[in-house]
């Protein structure tokens, strides 16, 4: 008899499998990233095509396969009804949903998996900022994967910013105007200011912050700009 498990997961992926059948990618706080079939739900009367798509976030029953393991039951525990009516929000939760995927591998799955809701609930809150939201994400996976950004000293001499702050593509990293390279871009101060209030404050603590649009704009591009670089996106 085929064994059962069960677990909290989020649908991170969702691809056409079969006639009638969807193939999706979990992400667990027990196991990390795991593909499995949901039997028959592309049919108009299916119970559980609800639970076929990405974001959805439930208690799944699944049975092991021997090629891909079949989902069995799945209750619903958070339904994030505004990111889907809000193309912008809908759009970041998307490139946020590849960026967990590319990381599936991390093996703080409870710790990533965490992150991942935290994020959705925050987002899912209407009126709630966006690219705060979003730019405190990519922060926080770059930590996770060890390219933590260093704002308040030079990644080459150690030595406290000054003047001019540069950014270095290829190492990833700050630098002052003495070791700046080739391929350096000075980043506006606020930028990287913004950067290290990423870094040490909570999504709680960051809601309640107000910011210069402007500001926060380029830091969100800058990061999405990191990240691609980082994990061969193109989000």
């Amino acid at each position: 008899m085929a064994k059962e498990y069960k677990c909290d997961a989020i649908v991170i992926y969702s691809a056409d499998f079969r006639e009638y059948d969807k193939l999706l990618t979990l992400y667990a706080p027990t196991f990390g990233k795991k593909k499995v079939v949901l039997r028959g739900c592309k049919k108009p009367t299916a119970k559980l095509r609800y639970a076929s798509t990405p974001l959805f976030y439930g208690e799944f029953v699944i049975v092991e396969g021997k090629g891909y393991d079949i989902v069995k039951t799945v209750d619903s525990k958070k339904t994030f009804f505004n990111i889907p009516k809000d193309y912008e929000k809908y759009l970041d939760a998307c490139n946020i949903l590849k960026i967990v995927d590319a990381n599936g591998e991390y093996n703080n799955f409870r710790l990533l998996f965490m992150l991942l809701l935290t994020y959705l609930s925050v987002i899912d809150i209407e009126n709630s900022n966006l690219d705060i939201a979003t730019s405190k994400f990519m922060v926080e996976i770059l930590k996770m994967q060890g390219f933590e950004l260093n704002t308040t000293i030079c990644n080459a001499c150690s030595n406290s910013f000054e003047n001019k702050i540069y950014f270095d593509v290829d190492l990833n990293c700050f630098l002052c105007e003495n070791c700046r390279k080739i391929n350096s871009e000075e980043v506006d101060k606020n930028i990287v200011n913004l950067i290290n209030t990423l870094q040490i404050h909570k999504f709680v603590e960051l809601v309640s912050m107000s910011f210069e649009e402007n500001v926060l704009k380029s830091t969100k591009k800058m990061l999405k700009e990191i990240i691609n670089r980082q994990f061969f996106l193109n989000l």
